[in-house]
């Protein structure tokens, strides 16, 4: 997580025109970077000739935001062809995989112009840089070109953060800071909004197509509130003209924030299986052209919906990763619907007690 600090042992300050001196002030602590909500479109477009797919992607901050939007990751396990951005004050970079992180492409905004206006104005203080994407804005203009066919994808967005400050005393010059409302240990990607998306087909990975039922595998599941989740939650795995989940390797499977294995699998017939609603298949499967095949069974995998680790504002997609019989990746996505959160309040990823999620 991007958290450093100011500290300072005290502070002298400007109250009603004149100055006065503090040895008791409370931390400062700014919205937490993830104190936004967005919604992230995609479009896929093909050349024929040089059979060449371009992924061309557009972020709109929304209106109850707390903070303006100012970088993105899109997990890519290779840099594609050519990435563009929306401006020149966007940089761009692939980050190959890392011993423990995985390969990404990167877009971010730093640069500003702008005078910093903080509830408090330490020199170190940073600006809201100048093309951050504001509440109630929207950006379009990023976009990369692959020969890989569209899939399923996991992406990160992350928004500006002042640096917190840190008051201590005359008797404690370098004070911890104190701002519960800040992920300061987590990794980056583990404390940033996750969802999904369309993206280019990683190599050796299948994509697999996912719904979530409720505790009797036939009904749909509603909204969820992050902070009263409770009982089991199923998984429903579906076939495809080109995938039979018996081919999964059971052991392998994992589910949601928290990777947490299924309690229970079962394979059901395909007509066991509550037929889709209108609009509840993901965007990227209509772009790759998954069928299903009612020839074949769909697996019906029971977790503890508590431990999957959903939380508010962070969690707007709930993946499904593991392995085939014989040693190929897949990846699943189902998007994600939540009440009882507000852009105010963002849970974290370390919350342990399940007080604040």
């Amino acid at each position: 997580m991007r958290v450093n600090f100011i500290s300072f042992s005290w502070v002298s300050i400007f109250v009603g025109g004149l100055f006065a001196c503090s040895n008791a002030f409370a931390d400062y602590c700014p919205p937490a970077s993830t104190s936004f909500e967005h919604m992230l479109n995609a479009k896929v477009t093909f050349d024929k000739k040089s059979k060449v797919y371009t992924y061309h992607y557009s972020i709109k901050n929304l209106s109850q935001s707390i903070v303006p939007i100012d970088r993105m990751f899109v997990l890519l396990p290779d840099s594609p062809i050519s990435i563009d951005s929306p401006t020149k004050h966007w940089s761009k970079y692939f980050y190959p995989k890392l011993e423990d992180e995985p390969a990404r492409l990167y877009w971010s905004t730093s640069f500003t112009t702008a005078e910093s206006k903080p509830a408090l104005k330490p020199e170190s203080q940073v600006g809201v840089p100048d093309e951050a994407i504001r509440p109630g804005q929207s950006l379009s203009g990023f976009s990369i070109k692959s020969k890989q066919p569209p899939s399923v994808v996991q992406y990160f967005v992350d928004g500006f953060q002042e640096l917190p400050v840190a008051f201590g005393d005359e008797n404690n010059s370098d004070p911890d800071l104190n701002c519960p409302n800040l992920d300061t240990e987590s990794a980056i990607l583990d404390s940033t909004v996750t969802g999904m998306t369309i993206g280019p087909t990683t190599p050796g990975t299948i994509p697999v197509r996912i719904r979530l039922r409720k505790k009797d595998g036939r009904e749909h599941c509603g909204p969820m509130d992050p902070k009263k989740l409770s009982g089991e939650i199923n998984v429903i795995v579906l076939p495809s003209k080109t995938f039979d989940p018996k081919k999964l390797d059971l052991e392998s499977l994992r589910f949601g924030p928290s990777e947490v294995a299924a309690l229970s699998s079962k394979f059901l017939p395909a007509k066991a299986h509550e037929k889709d609603r209108d609009g509840e298949g993901e965007e990227w499967e209509r772009h790759a052209q998954e069928h299903s095949a009612d020839d074949h069974n769909v697996l019906m995998l029971t977790f503890d919906l508590n431990a999957l680790g959903i939380r508010c504002i962070l969690d707007k997609a709930l993946f499904l990763r593991g392995k085939t019989v014989d040693g190929k990746n897949i990846l699943g996505g189902v998007t994600t619907k939540t009440v009882g959160c507000s852009a105010k309040m963002p849970g974290r990823r370390n919350d342990k007690d399940g007080k604040k999620k």
